[in-house]
């Protein structure tokens, strides 16, 4: 099961935001999915990471591919940020999407072939949460310093080309839960689902 998060794809925002891991929970009580594996990219992974630590009970497994880490900082330089960062603070989200596309995250991405347009329509077509007026509400601690609470197993993915800090979170992640590993793929950058979607299945579906 997808789905789209607030302000992607076909969902609408709507006043006040709900924190994302209890959008995802209400959710799994609409379709009756008891308990799930959740799989994140990116954001996703930080939505995932949440929900495994306020709903413990409806969580199998996590696979975060290319994972941030609340209130954690990476050690690399995310200067190619700032002029989306200049972006957002003037509210000029399609320029913050447009400079979003040409980053280093999407660099793979761009070199999709004939399916690169389709890409980059997705981005400029959600251009509009970079200037969501309030944001969901985050976890208090975040989750990069509560780890040790995580009770499933956890997998965390990342390519070795990523540029966003995550192949350093995957390995703090993998090191601070009591069940984790962390797997770091070659010639890869951000966007996994889509630059090594084979490597990404075999994850999702094997080591069970």
């Amino acid at each position: 099961m997808r789905y789209d998060v607030r302000g992607h794809g076909r969902s609408k925002v709507t006043a006040p935001l709900l924190s994302s891991a209890d959008d995802l929970l209400s959710l799994l009580d609409e379709l009756k999915i008891r308990r799930a594996t959740l799989v994140g990219l990116s954001m996703g992974s930080n939505i995932a990471l949440d929900c495994a630590l306020t709903h413990p009970e409806r969580v199998d497994e996590l696979v975060l591919l290319s994972p941030g880490l609340a209130g954690i900082k990476a050690s690399g330089s995310l200067d190619w940020m700032q002029p989306i960062a200049a972006a957002v603070k003037s509210g000029d989200s399609m320029r913050a999407a447009e400079l979003w596309w040409e980053s280093p995250l999407l660099s793979g991405v761009r070199q999709a072939g004939r399916s690169a347009a389709r890409y980059r329509a997705v981005v400029i077509d959600n251009a509009s949460v970079w200037t969501i007026a309030a944001p969901p509400p985050q976890l208090d601690p975040p989750a990069g310093k509560r780890l040790k609470e995580i009770k499933s197993r956890v997998i965390a993915v990342a390519g070795e080309l990523d540029r966003s800090g995550s192949l350093e979170f995957a390995h703090m992640i993998a090191e601070g839960v009591p069940q984790g590993r962390a797997v770091a793929i070659p010639g890869a950058g951000h966007i996994l689902a889509i630059e090594k979607p084979l490597e990404v299945g075999r994850l999702v579906v094997s080591d069970r």
